[in-house]
């Protein structure tokens, strides 16, 4: 986009405004800045969302499960625990 943008640029320079030539310019720089800036942020949203989900993924371990861990119900202490 940017070399599009400068080539037109230089063939235009003798015909179109200078000033509007160089507005075309520096909003392109702008835009091709904004475009990496929301590249990034959706980087990092993808992150996030993938950190959710291995922890949403631990809850389907075996182990990790609560009806698994019915032992810890059935257990009772020792009533002079501790002495």
């Amino acid at each position: 986009m940017m070399m599009t943008i400068s080539t037109f640029c230089v063939l235009y320079r003798n015909e179109a405004d200078h000033v509007m030539l160089s507005v075309l310019m520096t909003y392109s720089l702008t835009v091709q800045s904004d475009t990496i800036s929301s590249v990034r942020c959706l980087m990092q949203i993808e992150a996030k969302m993938v950190n959710a989900e291995r922890c949403l993924s631990l809850l389907e371990v075996p182990q990790e499960r609560k009806q698994d861990m019915q032992y810890l119900t059935e257990f009772k202490a020792d009533e002079n625990w501790p002495s």
